[in-house]
């Protein structure tokens, strides 16, 4: 439900988030100073999809947090983080419906932490690329 730090020596606790909601996914970066996290804000939306999901970006050494994906077309649903901690693959599930996402392709979406660029990835298939591309690397 909420995102905890917890020092063993310190024998301390500190709540890192502030958030009403129930965080229903957390992925943290290799190295430790980052994490993403999935917000669900809504008790019914596996059923009738009104109110998305939230993701966030935390920075764990700076004790920052901002919304990230949160245009209508995204529907992230994992995250997988790079082994070097410089960003992560996002999966978005696609669908051209404006509120339900029950049919829908997974895509691959990679957000950079350097100036939180993010561009959709090359699958290498023809019916999944779109025609607008970034290249970030």
């Amino acid at each position: 439900m909420r995102l905890w730090k917890i020092g063993v020596k310190e024998k301390k606790a500190e709540r890192l988030t502030d958030n009403k909601d129930r965080i229903s996914s957390l992925f943290l970066s290799s190295d430790g100073h980052h994490a993403v996290t999935i917000h669900e804000r809504s008790l019914s939306y596996e059923f009738d999809n009104k109110i998305k999901p939230a993701v966030f970006l935390y920075d764990l050494e700076k004790g920052e947090h901002k919304q990230i994906y949160n245009e209508a077309k995204y529907n992230i649903s994992a995250i997988h983080w790079d082994r070097d901690s410089k960003g992560f693959y996002a999966v978005n599930q696609f669908t051209h419906d404006p509120r339900y996402v029950i049919a829908y392709i997974a895509e691959a979406h990679y957000f950079r932490l350097a100036d939180g660029a993010t561009a959709q990835v090359n699958l290498g298939w023809e019916r999944g690329w779109p025609t607008r591309t970034i290249d970030l690397r």
